[in-house]
């Protein structure tokens, strides 16, 4: 990841994880801050961190689909640079800071 790139994450990031506080300071919402995601293609639950937004191989989704590294590598496919991908990172950064969890920060990809 480029450093404007990462910039951008944690703008992101800073922006959900003030949402998210507002929210959870309300009422309870576990599912919120949920760290596990689907994969669109093996549709095994995997870890945020272990998800990429990748294009997607039947091209019904322009922005992208959820894939986790495993799959993605196996079928050749790269991470796009895009919003989504933006945004999700974003979530899931923002998500680890409330649970207390490691930040993308600390991750070298």
């Amino acid at each position: 990841m480029n450093s404007q790139w990462k910039a951008k994450i944690q703008s992101i990031a800073d922006k959900e994880e003030k949402i998210l506080q507002k929210l959870l300071n309300y009422a309870p919402q576990p599912h919120l801050t949920e760290v596990m995601d689907n994969c669109s293609l093996c549709y095994k639950k995997t870890h945020r961190l272990h998800i990429r937004i990748v294009e997607d191989p039947e091209g019904l989704f322009e922005d992208g689909v959820k894939v986790c590294k495993k799959c993605a590598e196996k079928c050749g496919l790269s991470e796009l640079l895009n919003e989504k991908s933006a945004s999700y990172h974003g979530l899931t950064e923002a998500i680890l800071r409330i649970r207390g969890e490691i930040s993308l920060k600390n991750l070298s990809d």
